[in-house]
């Protein structure tokens, strides 16, 4: 079994320090300024990428980033990891019975959350395909700009609601379960104009992969807490508490590695998992807190930073094709927010809180920005284009907060009513 050698593990160390100190420095700094936590970590991987530190110090950043390619690996599978927990945390803090009162808004919001953004990001694919400068055809390149606006970065959204204490909220779960739909029915969508690209790395079919991702909808409403609630009793009779969670850590990571083989990524797999093991009565309190601060004051903040060191924002920077991608992204999840707030009766304020929140792209944008790009479906100037957005419209998630601040001034919430 090959290992890293004492230089390869001292450098993985020495990213994981710099990534970890100033992701929390930088957290830590915005949180006084009243804005998320988040924000800051993004700010942190920026300064040590390539923007900053790989222009100021270049074989300095080179030393320590790019030229040890198995301490790259490693940090790389722990980026993964944490994405992985993140999801599994949001999936905990899923509320299934708030959801479900808010059937309408959520059925509405999600379906305008796929269509109006699908239907402005092939607008934006087709304006913009001769200036882009990729090789693929001309439907292709519609179509996968369609699922890339689609999306919604669901590390980002409940990392926001988490450090605005909204996460449980009536709100915060309406505007989780809406990123879910969104998210699920866009990398589908994604999977599908891959494949037709023939340059997927596909495990089985697509047909194979959407039925899977439906099926997994499906038992996470009806039979998987059940089944999990089981599996987690039974250990809570044999084992000790550490036991609980080690069986939940383990039921996580099999969904994740079921999730990924089958083409729609691990994070939803943990995400499955999360909303599964919540359920479940030998799941308490205690065990849920010391997941949940494991995985928002150490892995999240590496994770988050971490973004800022796939991109350098100086090179193959084109601000027309930046701009009219920004507009697009905003335009898309807004409208569609404000269209499906109207036909479920939701004020303003309230579709305008959820609109911000599934326009963050975040680290889901950058993950399938970095498929795309490592598959040759996209130009670097797409991707900075891409990356570029996800991070703006995930600082500006921020703003709910004082959306909600002057909302709460009303006595009944509209979403509340949906109750009713």
């Amino acid at each position: 079994m090959q290992k890293l050698i004492p230089l390869q593990l001292m450098i993985f160390l020495i990213q994981i320090i710099c990534l970890l100190g100033l992701a929390r420095l930088f957290g830590e700094v915005v949180k006084k300024f009243g804005m998320p936590i988040v924000l800051g970590e993004l700010l942190a991987g920026v300064i040590l990428g390539p923007t900053v530190f790989g222009t100021l110090a270049p074989d300095i950043f080179t030393s320590l980033f790019h030229l040890p390619i198995d301490a790259g690996l490693a940090l790389d599978g722990l980026m993964s990891l944490s994405v992985i927990f993140l999801l599994f945390v949001v999936g905990m803090e899923i509320e299934l019975k708030e959801i479900a009162k808010q059937g309408k808004a959520v059925a509405w919001l999600g379906t305008m959350g796929i269509v109006i953004p699908s239907l402005i990001g092939a607008g934006v694919g087709w304006l913009i395909y001769d200036m882009s400068g990729v090789t693929v055809s001309s439907p292709l390149f519609i179509a996968f700009m369609g699922a890339a606006l689609s999306i919604s970065a669901l590390p980002v959204i409940a990392r926001i609601l988490l450090d605005l204490e909204l996460l449980k909220s009536p709100l915060g779960n309406l505007t989780i379960a809406v990123a879910t739909i969104n998210d699920a029915v866009g990398w589908m969508l994604f999977i599908v104009v891959l494949s037709l690209s023939g340059l997927a790395h596909q495990n089985v079919g697509i047909a194979v992969s959407i039925t899977f991702t439906i099926g997994l909808g499906l038992l996470v409403v009806t039979v998987l807490p059940k089944i999990m609630d089981l599996i987690l009793g039974f250990v809570a009779r044999t084992l000790s508490p550490g036991g609980i969670i080690g069986t939940a850590v383990v039921m996580m990571l099999v969904l994740a590695v079921v999730t990924e083989y089958v083409g729609i990524h691990a994070v939803f797999g943990a995400f499955a998992a999360g909303i599964g093991v919540s359920q479940s009565k030998y799941f308490t309190h205690e065990i849920r807190k010391m997941i949940v601060e494991f995985t928002s004051h150490i892995l999240a903040p590496l994770f988050f930073a971490a973004v800022g060191l796939k991109v350098n924002f100086f090179d193959s920077f084109n601000l027309t094709i930046v701009l009219i991608i920004l507009f697009a992204a905003y335009a898309s999840k807004m409208l569609a927010a404000w269209v499906g707030g109207y036909f479920s009766h939701l004020s303003v304020r309230e579709s305008t809180a959820v609109g911000l929140g599934i326009a963050a792209r975040g680290g889901m944008g950058i993950i399938l920005a970095t498929i795309a790009l490592e598959s040759k479906f996209i130009t670097p100037s797409i991707f900075t284009a891409l990356v570029i957005m996800a991070i703006i419209t995930s600082i500006s998630a921020g703003f709910i907060k004082f959306i909600m601040v002057r909302g709460s001034e009303k006595k009944q919430s509209h979403i509340l009513a949906q109750s009713d």
